[in-house]
Parts: structure tokens; C-alpha cells; sequence
């Protein structure tokens, strides 16, 4: 029995189920992926551990994930190797893991968690404790929410003692409460990374430590390079042993991997070792070093961006795609005919399909070029689609296209309207959204997408499009398309066109199920 037929029983059968179905045959589709599909594609390296990789996940697809993954490169580094990966844990998490203990506690009013944030706010500036005290006498006579001032004030004193260790390491911070240094890192701990919409706020963040590192040290030294190489290689060897002890001696496979690797950084760390500085050998291999295995640039205020690249490509690359992935031989099959968009900053999709990325922003403005690799309705298709992922969004190495903040969303409004409204008006494809979350459909383009059609007199001749999800996910309503910025009745037209053209196709119970249920479909729209 194929994968196909296994779960077939499980999927809802409907009107609108055929017609994708129907149109995915005849190659009128524009399947549109998410976050979702990266991560379904990834090959994990079997040694990183459980939080490295829930990291590398979040980063794909996600501009907020990759401000999060990057912030944890600055401090790996630009810090010394004497930086515990725990205390860079420990800062990135704290706001986070705080204000999920506020959340947790139904028993406060919406006016006391204000009060509890402010106060949190301001944790490493010097009127926390007058704020602090107040919230202790106004909380007297309550033992619940008296402890949870207690237990969080313990924590900021923590986070406060990890501030100062990590400012020990990195290149000119300020240690004191009142360092420069110190405040910086405050406000590293106090941002809730990873979340979407402190995008600009981790932004700027991550822009200061840069400038900050630019300013007070060129990071490329003879020696430290040489250093910190060695002393990478060695924390290195002492994982990868610790994870060949710990293995299952049934898990062959992984144990040949880890064996393998840890022969392979031996050799480099007893070259290390045995080398003088001034051999060409390790002249070669310092200058090797600071490109490759611990990303050390030669840094410059002026070099902001190449900095914040480099740091990209450090968060990505412990991440690969899998061609052999279900879901790969899947998508390669349904875009065979119909063409595949993409709003991933990643280019793990064009690894993993063997095709070419577009930027439609760059590679696509020329409209006979987009009629090449996409044809009118009524016009003979060439099948030229089938050799490129479209990035919508733009590509991480690519910082001229590379919509990031509400600015560059905005900048990009009209070319990215442009393009969408010649797909579905021109070219009548319908979008089929796959592995997109609700925050996906409904951003500040897809917003203004949906608003700018409803609006066309032809709105009733549009093609239908299709969110395919778990069973279970409800369309997203009013409060998920605030990006619009206008009162629910002047946004009632944008939402009826959208309930009316937007269908939901339910898949299974499970992100399992997704790559089964797509071959199912495939099988049928070949019939």
C-alpha cells in the first residue's frame, strides 16, 4: 500500500477539494509555501542538540526565527569561546521565558500584568526597585502574586549576574551597571526574540552589538583567529565524544557520522596543535578560519551590512535540505505543471528541488520575461516554470531585495501587488497556500493583496484559492488583518472577498500527514 492510499481514509472529500484538484491538473495553480515546507524538507546534523535544532526550525522561512538564530551567532562569535552557550541560551530566552509566568497566572487583572511589564521593562535600569516595591506593597495581602514578584525579581537578579559574565568576554562592553556595555546587553534580555512583531526592535538590537564590536575592535588579529580556532575545535571534540558515548550502539548510522567527524576535527586540532603561527601552513589556514569555521570578518562600521550577512549565513548553515524528503519528490511532481512561490528567505526549497531561485522584484519586472516562465491564460505553456522557486520576499544573501522591516514591506507594496494581481487577474492562477501559518496569509502584503482585489470590478471572475491545513483551522478573521489599519466596517469588503475566495482544504490531524495527502492529490490530478 502506498503513502498515498495509507491515510486516504482520514481526508474530507469536497466541492472545493475537486476543484483544486482540477485546476492543479490543468497547471493553473501557483503553489505558494511557508515556513512549513522548509522545515519539512531539512536535514538535521545528527549532533546538534535538541534546542539548536528547534532554533534552526524556527529560523527557516522567518525573519523574526533568523534575528533570533543571528543574535546567537553574534555572542558565539564575537564572544570568546569562555562564553557558555547556556548563558547565550539563558539571554535570548529571559524575556520570553518571564513572560510566560506573567501569562500563566489568570488569578492578575490586565491592569496588574501592565504594571508587572512595566516594571520588567525597566529591570536593569536603576528605578526598578523603586517600581519593584511598589508592586510588593500593592501585593501584601496577596501570597500568589506577592511570590510571583519575588520569583521574578530572583530571576532578573540571575539574568543580571549573566549580563556581567558575558560582558567580561565581549571586545570593550562596559561591566558595570551603568556601562554602556551592561545596558546594551539589558535590552538583548528584556527583547522578546523570535516574536514577530519586535522584528525592527531585534533589528536594531543586533545593528548596536555590530556597530558597537566595529568600533572598538578589528577582530582580526594574528592571533585570534588562530586562538579561538583552536580552542572551537577543541569544545568541539569534547561534544562530539560525549555524544559517541551516549549513542546506542544500534544506532549504526549516526555512530558511523559521529565517529567520522570527530577522526576529521582530531586531525584539524592536532594540526593546530603541531603547526607554528609563522609556517605558511598556518597562515593559510588562520586566513581559512576566519572565513569559514568561526566566521570571524574584517569588520568596519562601515560594513554593517556584510557583518550581519556573514552572521546570516553562520545561522544557516548548520541547516541542509533533503532531496530525498517525502515532501521534495512531492512538490517537484504538483509543480511539474504549476508554478512554485515561495515567501522563504531560505534556499533550502531550490537545493532540495535541484532548480534556480528567482527574485521577482529583480529577475521577473520585465514582463516578457514573466511571460516566459509564466504564461497567460490562453497562452501554450513551455514548462520553464518547472526550473525556479519564486522568492516573493526576496533572499537572504540578497539585502537589495530582501523585505525585512514594515518599511521595505511597504516600499515593496505596489511591485509585490503588481505581480500577484497579473497572476490571479492576468494569468487566473489560483494560489494555493502550503505550510503558510494564519500570520503568513494575512501579513502586510498579503493584507493589502486581498484589499487591492476586492476593490477590481472584475472581483467576481478571480480564481479561487486554497489554504490547505489541519483539520480544524478556522479562516482568519478581523483582528488577523489589522495590518490594514482601518475600522472593521471599512474593512468588511476586503473580508468578504476573502471568505468568498479563499477555501480552506483540510489535510489530516497531523504535519505528518501534509506529504501523503499531496501525493494522494497528485495522484488523482493525473487522472
Amino acid at each position: 500500500m502506498s503513502r498515498a492510499e495509507k491515510g486516504r481514509k482520514h481526508w474530507c472529500i469536497n466541492f472545493y477539494w475537486i476543484r483544486l484538484k482540477r485546476r492543479l491538473q490543468k497547471g493553473k495553480c501557483c503553489i505558494f509555501t511557508g515556513a512549513g515546507v522548509s522545515a519539512a524538507i531539512l536535514n538535521l546534523d545528527p549532533i546538534l542538540t535538541k534546542d539548536n535544532a528547534k532554533t534552526c526550525v524556527k529560523t527557516v522561512g522567518s525573519w523574526s526565527g533568523l534575528l533570533e538564530a543571528v543574535a546567537k551567532e553574534f555572542f558565539k562569535t564575537y564572544g570568546s569561546s569562555y562564553i557558555s552557550l547556556e548563558d547565550i541560551k539563558d539571554l535570548l530566552e529571559f524575556r520570553n521565558k518571564i513572560g510566560e509566568k506573567i501569562s500563566r497566572h489568570k488569578i492578575l487583572t490586565k491592569e496588574e500584568k501592565d504594571e508587572l511589564n512595566k516594571a520588567l521593562e525597566r529591570a536593569f535600569e536603576t528605578d526598578y526597585e523603586s517600581l519593584k516595591t511598589n508592586l510588593v506593597k500593592k501585593f501584601a495581602n496577596d501570597q500568589e502574586k506577592h511570590d510571583l514578584v519575588s520569583e521574578i525579581d530572583v530571576d532578573i537578579k540571575l539574568m543580571s549576574f549573566v549580563i556581567k559574565r558575558i560582558c567580561k568576554e565581549l571586545p570593550s562592553s562596559d561591566v558595570g551597571e551603568d556601562g554602556i556595555g551592561f545596558k546594551l546587553l539589558g535590552r538583548v534580555a528584556l527583547n522578546p526574540w523570535g516574536q514577530y512583531d519586535v522584528v525592527e526592535q531585534s533589528t536594531q538590537i543586533i545593528n548596536e552589538l555590530i556597530t558597537r564590536v566595529n568600533k572598538f575592535t578589528t577582530i582580526t588579529k594574528s592571533g585570534s583567529a588562530w586562538e579561538r580556532g583552536s580552542k572551537a575545535c577543541q569544545q568541539r571534540l569534547v561534544e562530539l565524544k560525549n555524544e559517541i558515548e551516549s549513542c546506542n550502539p544500534k544506532e549504526v548510522e549516526k555512530l558511523k557520522f559521529l565517529q567520522a567527524r570527530y577522526k576529521e576535527l582530531h586531525t584539524l586540532f592536532d594540526q593546530f596543535s603541531t603547526a607554528t603561527k609563522d609556517s605558511p601552513y598556518a597562515k593559510d589556514f588562520a586566513t581559512d578560519f576566519k572565513s569559514t569555521l568561526i566566521g570571524i570578518v574584517s569588520t568596519n562600521e562601515n560594513n554593517l551590512n556584510g557583518t550581519f550577512r556573514r552572521l546570516t549565513e553562520l545561522a544557516l548553515s548548520q541547516l541542509k535540505s533533503n532531496p530525498h524528503a517525502p515532501l521534495s519528490k512531492t512538490l517537484n511532481q504538483l509543480c511539474e505543471k504549476n508554478v512554485l512561490l515561495t515567501a522563504n528567505y531560505d534556499t533550502f526549497l531550490a537545493s532540495a528541488l535541484f532548480r534556480n531561485v528567482l527574485d521577482y522584484t529583480e529577475d521577473l519586472s520585465d514582463i516578457k520575461q514573466l511571460d516566459l516562465i509564466i504564461p497567460d491564460d490562453d497562452k501554450p505553456d513551455l514548462g520553464l516554470h518547472s526550473r525556479f522557486v519564486i522568492h516573493v520576499h526576496g533572499l537572504y544573501y540578497d539585502k537589495g531585495h530582501f523585505v525585512i522591516s514594515e518599511e521595505e514591506y511597504k516600499d515593496t507594496a505596489t511591485i509585490f501587488l503588481n505581480f500577484l494581481k497579473i497572476l490571479i487577474v492576468q494569468k487566473k492562477r489560483s494560489l494555493v497556500f502550503v505550510g503558510v501559518g494564519e500570520g503568513g496569509l494575512t501579513d502586510w502584503h498579503m493584507a493589502y493583496l486581498f484589499k487591492d482585489l476586492a476593490e477590481r470590478k472584475d472581483a467576481d471572475e478571480h480564481p479561487i484559492h486554497y489554504w490547505i491545513v489541519l483539520k480544524g483551522t478556522p479562516l482568519p478573521g478581523p483582528s488577523e488583518f489589522s495590518e490594514l489599519e482601518t475600522t472593521e466596517e471599512e474593512m468588511r469588503p476586503t473580508l468578504d472577498y476573502f471568505v468568498r475566495k479563499v477555501k480552506i482544504v483540510e489535510y489530516g490531524t497531523s504535519h505528518d500527514e501534509l506529504s501523503p495527502y499531496l501525493d494522494y492529490v497528485f495522484e488523482l490530478a493525473k487522472n
